[in-house]
């Protein structure tokens, strides 16, 4: 009778399955969004002109200022200044300028260090010399300038340096005893034409 053998055992031994590692995605938060603001500013402003050190002083003043931001690098600029003391001649003068500037900033928004550069235009009401012999010009002119302003959320200080060409609008004093500015000659010509800058430094809250 024959004997019956149960078939030898198959051993199975399972090949491993080697799943490939993703590498991981690093998501970068996105850039802050752009926010329009208008900023109110306080400065304090120093003349540049040729003849501080003949006269021992120059002129000086304090300003507000109106700083819209409207678009990631760009801005308008509404100031109204006063400034007193030495004229270029040494004629006791008082101005009051009125400017409005485009303001660009190429550095990113949400930077606290914001270099930027302006260019606008603006006039100007003055008085040379003390009554009852002072002349009293209006000007109207061109500036451009660059500074920096470094920014934290709602307050910023800034600094800057313009300069302005201009040039005068109304009719010279016919009182003889009354300052020309620097601006005529000793054989009696007179230019209309009138340049300097100014340096400022000062603080702006934005809303």
């Amino acid at each position: 009778t024959p004997i019956y053998s149960p078939p030898p055992p198959v051993v199975v031994t399972p090949t491993p399955v080697v799943v490939p590692q993703q590498p991981a995605k690093v998501i970068s938060p996105g850039a802050p969004a752009f926010h329009r603001q208008v900023g109110l500013g306080l400065s304090l402003l120093g003349a540049i002109h040729s003849n501080e050190s003949k006269w021992g002083e120059g002129m000086g003043g304090a300003g507000l200022m109106l700083r819209m931001k409207l678009a990631p690098h760009f801005a308008l600029e509404l100031g109204v200044d006063a400034l007193g003391g030495k004229g270029f001649a040494g004629e006791e003068r008082l101005e009051i300028p009125v400017t409005l500037s485009t303001v660009w900033y190429p550095n990113r928004h949400w930077a606290h260090f914001q270099p930027y550069f302006l260019l606008g235009f603006g006039g100007t009401w003055a008085r040379a010399g003390e009554d009852p012999h002072a002349d009293r010009p209006v000007y109207l002119g061109g500036l451009a300038g660059l500074g920096l302003e470094l920014k934290w959320n709602h307050f910023a200080i800034y600094g800057d340096i313009r300069g302005f060409i201009r040039h005068r609008m109304n009719d010279r004093s016919l009182d003889l005893m009354a300052p020309t500015g620097g601006s005529c000659k000793e054989n009696g010509e007179c230019t209309d034409w009138e340049g300097g800058g100014l340096v400022s430094f000062g603080i702006i809250l934005y809303f």
